[in-house]
């Protein structure tokens, strides 16, 4: 059995991860989609990459500590002291992940928001999870600094080689917890629910983890601007004459399974100048609408 790369579908399939797992992506490091909308990238939601190179620098962090803690060691510095600020180090960068998944929802709900959504609240919820996430990297890094102090003090504060490599070693050791610790860690975890999700789906006949073809995600375009119609394998931005009960007549994007950055993007790169911002706001609603919908189910449409 060929188990699919995160965030990266069989087409011919019409598997979509639990609930959990979509939820659990939040956490996985993203890199921007340029999306020509006059504004910022886009920050990214269903997508994950980078993840041997956050796993690759995991490991520096974890030489460069080793070897640090070495010539401390050797000095006469009190290793358990050492061994203890490492594993606080380790611990704090866990727990400055967890306020990504935040994050990474009230970014992307930002820029979808309206005027009646409160865009404000949000932009205020979004700095606090980013105020407690740089206050844990300020530990990070002063826990580096004590680490360093100690090693100077050991050899009178001579600054030799040996010095000025524990600086850079606990310095770039700092640095790297801030920016892949977190990212290896549980994108490990959501690459193992990610395979799980598929397991089931296979060994369910590809029952369970499964979209229903008959009930995609829908999320209304409000405009009254004429938008490009356009489709992809499971998405497409499409034009309603005769909208089921409780919709409205007008553009809708519809998909099933996943609408993964790289398709929000195509969809909105073959729009007009003019309506791109519009068809964005309306991609990441469909988004964050299949974020919280589990497989099979339909879901709720957002006007």
């Amino acid at each position: 059995m060929t188990i699919p790369s995160t965030m990266h579908f069989n087409i011919n399939e019409d598997f979509e991860p639990s609930l959990q797992t979509k939820k659990f992506c939040l956490y996985a490091s993203k890199t921007k989609e340029e999306i020509i909308t006059g504004e910022k990238k886009l920050y990214g939601l269903f997508r994950d990459d980078n993840y041997w190179w956050h796993v690759f620098f995991f490991c520096v962090i974890l030489i460069f500590e080793g070897v640090a803690t070495y010539f401390c060691y050797e000095q006469g510095v009190a290793i358990a002291t050492i061994l203890f600020t490492i594993v606080i180090d380790l611990a704090i960068a866990i727990i400055a992940h967890f306020f990504q998944k935040d994050i990474c929802e009230l970014s992307n709900r930002l820029r979808a928001a309206h005027d009646k959504d409160n865009p404000k609240e949000i932009e205020g919820r979004l700095q606090n999870q980013k105020m407690w996430q740089r206050v844990c990297y300020a530990i990070i890094m002063v826990s580096a600094f004590f680490k360093v102090y100690w090693y100077l003090e050991a050899v009178s504060f001579i600054l030799d080689a040996n010095a000025i490599l524990i600086i850079v070693m606990y310095t770039l050791g700092g640095v790297l917890h801030i920016t892949s610790t977190g990212y290896a860690l549980f994108m490990t975890r959501y690459i193992l629910m990610w395979r799980s999700d598929y397991k089931k789906y296979i060994n369910s006949h590809k029952k369970v983890n499964a979209f229903d073809v008959n009930t995609p995600y829908k999320q209304y375009i409000e405009t009254a601007l004429t938008l490009v119609k356009c489709e992809g394998k499971t998405y497409k931005l499409s034009y309603i004459d005769k909208p089921e009960e409780g919709e409205k007549q007008g553009y809708y994007i519809i998909c099933n399974g996943v609408l993964l950055d790289t398709d929000l993007r195509d969809i909105v790169q073959r729009q007009t100048e003019e309506a791109r911002k519009t068809v964005l706001k309306a991609g990441i609603a469909c988004q964050l609408n299949i974020l919280y919908s589990a497989p099979n189910k339909k879901a709720a449409n957002t006007h």
